[in-house]
C-alpha cells in the first residue's frame, strides 16, 4: 500500500522533472546550433564578399596585368568553390586557407539548398567570364563580369536570407518547446496541487477540524471520515473511521451504563425511604413499649400500697402484658420488612457497581486502540518529509537552469508548502488526540470512584442488616418477658398471699423489659443514622453520575440501531411497569418510579434529541412518557387515600396510554432514518434538562 501513494507522489514530480529535462536538453542543443548557425550565416555572407571580390581582382588584372592581381582571383574563386560546396551537402568548409583551418557544417534545409544551388550555378557562369578575362582570350569578356557578379551576389544574398530563416525557425523551435513544456508543468502542478488537496490534505484537515470540535466539548462520533482511495490515505481513513466507531461503541455504553446507574440509585432512593418509614414505625412502637412498661411499674408500686385493688390491679396487668406482646409482634414484623428491603438494596448495589467496573474497563481499553492513529499520523510525517525532499530537489535543479527553470522552481516550491501543511495538520492531530484519551482517562477515573462509593454504601447496608439482626433477637427477649409478666400477673390475682412477692417479680421483669426497649430504642437510633449517611451517599452518587452524564451528553453517539434498541428496551419496561401497578391495586406493596425524569428511558429521553423530520413524534413521545408517571403518580395518591375505585380507573387509563406509547415508540424506531437521511439519526441534546 505504501508503494501506490509514493507512487502517486512521485509520478507527478518525475512528468516536471521530464519536463524540465526535455526543455533544458532542447535549450542546449538548438544552442549550440545557434552557433553552427552563425558560422554558416557568416560564410554565406562572405560569398557574397567573394563574389565582389572575384570581380575587383579581375578587373585589376584587365587593366594593370600584375600577377597578384590574378592569383588572388583564383583563390577567392576556389574558396567560393569549396565554401560552396560544404555550404550544400555539409562537411568542411575553410574558415582560413592561409592558416589552414577548417569547420565542420551540417547540411541545409531542402529550400536553402536549393538557393545554394542556385548560386552555384551563376558561380559557374561567373568562373568561366573571369577565367576569359585572365587568359585574356575575349576581349569583350570583361564587360561580363560586372553582370555576373551581381547575379552571383544576388543568389549568394537569396541563400544567406534562407539560412537565417532556418536558424531563426530554430530559436522559435526553442521557444515553443519551452512554451509547451511549461504550460504542460503548470497543468501537471495545478493537477498535482488539487491531488494533494484532495487526497492527503482534505482528509487531514477534516480529521483535524473533527479534533478541534471534539476539544471543544463538542464531538460528533458519528461522523466518519471520507475513504476516497485505496492508498494510505485511504487505510488511514478506514483506521480512523474504526477507532471512532470503537470509541462511540465505549462512550455510548458509558453513557448507558451511567443511565442505568442513575436508574439504580434512583430505585436504592425509593427503597432508602421506604425503610426510614418503617424505621419511624418502630421508633413509634418503642415509645408505645416504654410507655407499656412505665404502666407496668406504676401498677406493681399500687400493689404494695392496698391489698384491695389486688385483683383490678392484677386484670390491667395483664392486659397491659398483653399490648406489650402486641406491639413487640408489630416491631418486629417492621424490622423483618426493613431487613428484606435493606437486602434487596445491597443486591441493586452489587449489580451497580459490577457494571461501573466494566463502564471503566471498556475506557481503559481506548488508549489501547489510539496507537493506531498515532502510527498513521507519523506514516502521514513521513511521507510529508519525502514530499518536501523531492520539492527541494527539484527547486536545486530548477535553479540550475537558470531562466529556463523558474516556473519550476515556483512549482517546486508549492509543493514544499503543502508537505510543511500536511506536517503542521498531522502534528496537531496528534495533539488533540492525545487531549481526547485524557478525557477518556479521567471519564474512568470518575466511574471508578462512583464504584468506590457503592462498595462503601454495600458495607453499610451490610452493617444495617446486622444492627437489625440485633434488634429482633432483643424483640423476642421482650416478647418472653412479656409472657412472663402476664403469667405473673395470674398469679397475684389468684392469690393475695403471693402479692409481694409477685409484685416483686413484676418489677424485676418490668425494669428488665425497660431495660430492653431503651436498647432497642439506642438501635434504632443508630440505624436512622446510618440510612440517613447512606442516603447522603446515594445522593453524592447520584450528583456525580448526572455529572458525568452531562458530559457525556455534549457528545454526538447515539445511531438509529441504538435507538431501536434502547426503545425495545423502554416498552419492556413499561409493560413490566404497568403489570407492577396493577399489581398494587391488589394490595401489593407500592414500588414504582412516578418521576418521569427518572426512571431509565427518562433519562435517555433527557439526554437525547432525535433527527430533524421525527421532532413531532418525539415531542409526542415525551408527553405520553410524562403523562403515564403521572397517572400512576394519581394510583398510588388514590391508594394512599383509600380512594379504591379511583385508582382502578387511573390505572386503566394508565394501561390505554401505555399501549399508545408503546405504538408510538415502536413507529418511531422503524422511521429513524427517515427517506433522505444519510446521517446518523441521534444528537447530543440538554433541551429538557
Amino acid at each position: 500500500m505504501r508503494k501506490n501513494l509514493f507512487a502517486k507522489l512521485v509520478v507527478p514530480l518525475a512528468v516536471l522533472l521530464g519536463l524540465f529535462t526535455l526543455s533544458l536538453v532542447s535549450t542546449l542543443v538548438i544552442t549550440a546550433d545557434q552557433a553552427k548557425d552563425g558560422m554558416v550565416i557568416n560564410l554565406a555572407g562572405r560569398q557574397r564578399m567573394l563574389s565582389q571580390n572575384i570581380a575587383k581582382a579581375a578587373l585589376a588584372f584587365r587593366l594593370s596585368g600584375e600577377k597578384g592581381y590574378n592569383d588572388e582571383a583564383i583563390a577567392s574563386m576556389n574558396l567560393f568553390q569549396e565554401t560552396n560546396r560544404a555550404l550544400i551537402s555539409g562537411g568542411k568548409a575553410p574558415l582560413d586557407p592561409k592558416a589552414g583551418t577548417w569547420t565542420e557544417l551540417s547540411a541545409p534545409s531542402p529550400k536553402s539548398k536549393e538557393l545554394l544551388q542556385a548560386a552555384d550555378r551563376a558561380f559557374q557562369s561567373y568562373r568561366k567570364v573571369v577565367e576569359s578575362v585572365l587568359s585574356g582570350g575575349d576581349e569583350n569578356a570583361w564587360k561580363q563580369v560586372t553582370v555576373q557578379a551581381q547575379s552571383v551576389l544576388s543568389a549568394a544574398a537569396a541563400a544567406t536570407v534562407s539560412l537565417e530563416g532556418d536558424a531563426a525557425g530554430r530559436v522559435t523551435l526553442l521557444k515553443v518547446i519551452q512554451e509547451i513544456s511549461l504550460a504542460l508543468a503548470l497543468v501537471v502542478a495545478v493537477l498535482c496541487v488539487f491531488f494533494y488537496r484532495r487526497s492527503i490534505i482534505a482528509p487531514i484537515r477534516e480529521m483535524n477540524r473533527f479534533m478541534g470540535r471534539s476539544t471543544e466539548g463538542k464531538a460528533d462520533l458519528t461522523w466518519r471520515l471520507p475513504i476516497r482511495s485505496k492508498d494510505e490515505t485511504g487505510q488511514m481513513a478506514r483506521s480512523f473511521n474504526d477507532f471512532i466507531e470503537l470509541l462511540r461503541n465505549n462512550f455510548w455504553d458509558t453513557s448507558q451504563g451511567t443511565q442505568d446507574f442513575l436508574a439504580a440509585f434512583n430505585s436504592l432512593d425509593r427503597s432508602l425511604a421506604v425503610f426510614t418509614k418503617t424505621f419511624k414505625s418502630m421508633e413509634e412502637g418503642v415509645a408505645k413499649g416504654t410507655k407499656a412498661v412505665d404502666q407496668v411499674s406504676g401498677a406493681v408500686e399500687s400493689q404494695y400500697a392496698s391489698s384491695e385493688e389486688i385483683a383490678s390491679t392484677s386484670q390491667a396487668l395483664a392486659q397491659m402484658a398483653e399490648s406489650l406482646n402486641q406491639t413487640v409482634s408489630d416491631v418486629v414484623a417492621k424490622a423483618r420488612e426493613g431487613e428484606a428491603a435493606l437486602g434487596e438494596t445491597s443486591t441493586a448495589m452489587e449489580s451497580a457497581r459490577g457494571q461501573a467496573e466494566q463502564v471503566s474497563q471498556r475506557a481503559a481499553s481506548l488508549a489501547e486502540k489510539a496507537t493506531v492513529i498515532h502510527q498513521v499520523v507519523q506514516t502521514i510525517q513521513g511521507i510529508a518529509e519525502q514530499t518536501n525532499l523531492l520539492a527541494l530537489n527539484a527547486a536545486i535543479e530548477a535553479a540550475r537552469a537558470g531562466e529556463a527553470g523558474r516556473g519550476f522552481a515556483v512549482v517546486a516550491e508549492e509543493v514544499r508548502k503543502l508537505a510543511e501543511e500536511s506536517k503542521r495538520a498531522a502534528v496537531q492531530i496528534g495533539d488533540n488526540l492525545t487531549g481526547l484519551m485524557e478525557g477518556v482517562d479521567g471519564t474512568s477515573k470518575d466511574v471508578m470512584a462512583m464504584s468506590k462509593e457503592m462498595e462503601d454504601v454495600a458495607e453499610r447496608i451490610a452493617g444495617v442488616v446486622q444492627a437489625i439482626v440485633l434488634i429482633l433477637e432483643g424483640m423476642d427477649s421482650t416478647n418472653e418477658v412479656s409472657q412472663t409478666v402476664a403469667a405473673s400477673a395470674q398469679e397475684l390475682s389468684a392469690s393475695s398471699q403471693e402479692m409481694a412477692s409477685g409484685a416483686e417479680s413484676v418489677s424485676r421483669f418490668a425494669s428488665d423489659v425497660n431495660h430492653v426497649i431503651e436498647e432497642a430504642g439506642e438501635s434504632v437510633k443508630s440505624l436512622t443514622v446510618m440510612v440517613e449517611d447512606l442516603s447522603d451517599r446515594v445522593d453524592q452518587g447520584a450528583r456525580q453520575g448526572e455529572e458525568l452524564l452531562v458530559e457525556l451528553s455534549k457528545m454526538n453517539l447515539g445511531t438509529c440501531s441504538d435507538m431501536r434498541s434502547v426503545v425495545a428496551k423502554a416498552i419492556d419496561a413499561h409493560m413490566a411497569w404497568m403489570d407492577r401497578l396493577e399489581a398494587s391495586l391488589d394490595g401489593r406493596p407500592w414500588d414504582l418510579e412516578t418521576d418521569p425524569n427518572k426512571c431509565r428511558f427518562g433519562l435517555f429521553l433527557s439526554t437525547t434529541t432525535p433527527p430533524a423530520h421525527m421532532v413531532d413524534r418525539w415531542r409526542e413521545v415525551v408527553s405520553l412518557h410524562d403523562k403515564l408517571h403521572g397517572l400512576g403518580h394519581q394510583v398510588e395518591d388514590h391508594l394512599r387515600g383509600g380512594r379504591q375505585d379511583q385508582a382502578v380507573k387511573a390505572a386503566s387509563e394508565a394501561r390505554a396510554v401505555g399501549s399508545n406509547l408503546a405504538s408510538l415508540l415502536m413507529d418511531m424506531a422503524k422511521h429513524c432514518e427517515g427517506p433522505d437521511v444519510k446521517a446518523p439519526a441521534l444528537v447530543a441534546s440538554t433541551v429538557r434538562r
